[in-house]
């Protein structure tokens, strides 16, 4: 049965491939194209279990598991529940045993869901455009794989865990035509992060323990690869990117943290460069204006993992909380809780070995 209202969907011919890489090993999924109202649908319970991934199908969501992370898909719905809420172009599709998603969204899905590129390996066709949507550059999949598996053997390695901070990027998550979570239009994750990214970034300058970047200065359409360059070609080591979170229960509220894991060469010494990073500013967050932090967890940054270098995603409280959400629209929030995060950071950087000399 199709929950999509007015549902009338139609098998094509035609087949799209999407690649990815987990851990290293190349993985790709080939589905069928299905049209829903014009618009060209694939089924993203196939695309997980190809990519190697799991699920399970609830009366009105879908649980989708990959990368060692969770998201929860609603039917008839463009919303997603992730590490931070988000919503596709296009709404879902419940169908049977399945569940159907718009072709173009699939890298959308990934890539927010689960911090995971993935590219769309041939395109028969696209979907209607939408104002200032990107769009990936179609290429045969030995093209797209051979170009993964040369970015992957001409990677920089990570590095040691006790090398010292010396170029630090601040992250505001989201930007222009990508709102993140929302409210309406009063109230957008992209405006939030930028205002208390800008401030973190004026703050930590002052004392001058580390040189900061910026991936955004204004409200502009940066994707997470471009933050991956940006990085990289600023020489940067270590990133903090703000986001704002979401929950399917309206009490969560509140900071989480989420710090990169080791590698396997650093993974003995507790704890790492990153999770020490987390822990600094978590204890600056529940400090004296008790913010109360909801947890410091362990997982993998899409933006570091490209970077190759170590983070921290901060989520500054939940839009989906009365509390937070009308906390998000004052200065006075952005102003405290900015100036716990620099607190933070600066601690830590105190902390840490000098570097040797030059």
């Amino acid at each position: 049965m199709c929950m999509f209202a007015a549902c009338a969907v139609r098998a094509s011919a035609e087949d799209v491939t999407f690649v990815t890489v987990l851990r290293g090993e190349q993985r790709a999924a080939a589905v069928e194209i299905q049209t829903v109202d014009d618009i060209r649908y694939v089924s993203l319970v196939r695309i997980l279990e190809q990519f190697g991934g799991g699920h399970s199908l609830l009366a009105s969501r879908m649980r989708a598991d990959f990368a060692n992370m969770t998201a929860w898909v609603q039917y008839d719905d463009t919303r997603v529940n992730a590490m931070s809420l988000f919503s596709l172009r296009w709404k879902a599709i419940k169908l049977d045993d399945d569940v159907l998603i718009a072709r173009d969204d699939v890298p959308l899905f990934f890539e927010s869901a689960f911090r995971t590129e993935v590219t769309i390996s041939n395109a028969p066709g696209l979907a209607p455009r939408l104002p200032g949507d990107p769009r990936e550059v179609a290429m045969p999949v030995a093209e797209s794989l051979g170009r993964i598996s040369r970015d992957a053997a001409h990677a920089e390695p990570e590095a040691p865990a006790d090398e010292p901070i010396r170029v630090l990027v601040i992250d505001a998550g989201h930007g222009g035509y990508d709102s993140g979570a929302e409210l309406g239009p009063v109230l957008q994750e992209k405006n939030v992060t930028l205002a208390i990214a800008l401030k973190v970034k004026a703050l930590l300058e002052r004392e001058a323990r580390a040189t900061i970047v910026a991936t955004r200065e204004a409200d502009t359409d940066i994707g997470v690869k471009q933050r991956a360059l940006l990085a990289a070609n600023g020489e940067a080591d270590f990133v903090v990117t703000i986001h704002v979170g979401a929950s399917f229960s309206p009490a969560s509220r509140g900071p989480a943290l989420f710090y990169t894991p080791d590698a396997p060469s650093t993974a003995a010494k507790s704890p790492g460069r990153a999770e020490a990073m987390a822990r600094a500013i978590a204890e600056k967050l529940a400090g004296p204006d008790s913010f109360p932090v909801r947890g410091i967890y362990e997982a993998p940054l899409r933006l570091p993992g490209l970077a190759r270098m170590r983070g921290v995603l901060i989520e500054v409280g939940c839009i989906t909380n009365e509390q937070d959400a009308q906390r998000f629209q004052t200065a006075e929030f952005a102003d405290a809780i900015a100036a716990d995060i620099a607190s933070g950071i600066s601690d830590y950087l105190a902390s840490q070995p000098a570097p040797p000399p030059a």
